[in-house]
């Protein structure tokens, strides 16, 4: 799962690098940022679904059974894991995460800003509790549980350019790259055994930072 962890580091990296030097506005940023995670996504639906359904015979009933319209406007929305759901095809969970991910960034780039490295501990506090609230049907947190924590810390990489700062640095040579992967390769599955999944929120960010180039 450490590819997941990896892509979410690099897009919280991206976002805030492209909006520090934008400096856009909300509305373009959602319309732009929207846009092109929606476009791929509705590509996968006309390519896939339609062969799932008449080649494989994976109907619509079958996935969603009497729900049939609700959650299928819910999954092609690609918000099926806020109402806690897997939807036409599973491992499109991920929509759900960035989609909120994305829809908080402005939010959680001016709490970076303003607060730095006290606002990243405390995203990591945050992130190692468990938050749930019984009576609400919608769980906005749930899909980024794992990786909101690594999607900060790469945006407060971008900020503080530690990628160029480092570069050059040691602690970027290879042997020390190795021993340090080796090492929380057996944190992580010392971590995994007490954790489970929450375990990633703990090594996804370092592993990326390691094995960038």
């Amino acid at each position: 799962r450490v590819c997941v962890g990896m892509f979410v580091f690099f897009s919280g990296y991206g976002l805030y690098k492209s909006q520090s030097a934008k400096h856009a506005g909300l509305k373009s940023f959602y319309m732009k940022g929207f846009s092109k995670l929606y476009l791929n996504y509705w590509l996968m639906w006309i390519l896939f679904v339609p062969i799932g359904i008449c080649c494989v015979g994976r109907t619509l009933t079958d996935v969603y059974g009497t729900r049939v319209f609700p959650d299928l406007i819910i999954n092609i929305l690609g918000l099926q894991s806020m109402f806690n759901f897997w939807g036409y095809n599973p491992t499109w969970w991920f929509m759900t995460c960035i989609l909120v991910l994305y829809f908080i960034f402005p939010f959680l780039k001016t709490l970076l800003d303003k607060f730095d490295w006290i606002f990243l501990l405390l995203a990591l506090a945050f992130s190692l509790c468990t938050v749930r609230i019984f009576f609400v049907e919608v769980q906005l947190y749930s899909p980024i549980k794992d990786y909101m924590f690594t999607f900060i810390l790469g945006m407060f990489w971008a900020k503080h350019e530690l990628f160029v700062k480092t570069k050059d640095n040691v602690t970027r040579s290879m042997p020390f790259k190795i021993a340090v992967l080796l090492f929380l390769l057996v944190v992580f599955i010392g971590l995994r055994v007490f954790l489970n999944g929450t375990s990633t929120i703990l090594t996804d960010g370092p592993i990326t930072i390691l094995l960038a180039p």
